[in-house]
């Protein structure tokens, strides 16, 4: 059985090599020009709540 400290680093340990994974990803996304303007995603963003309130009214 572990101790909670030993528990709690391993989670940490986890939690961080999954972090430095999605970083790289993200990076080699970009690399390749796979990125999206953020005032884009922002405009569907908001497209959709007011969507989704006028659907409500």
């Amino acid at each position: 059985m572990q101790l909670p400290e030993e528990r709690n680093r391993a989670l940490k340990q986890k939690l961080l090599a999954e972090l430095k994974q999605k970083i790289a990803s993200g990076t080699e996304q970009i690399a390749q020009g796979k990125v999206t303007d953020g005032e884009l995603i922002f405009t569907r963003l908001q497209e959709k709540i007011r969507s989704i309130s006028e659907s409500k009214e």
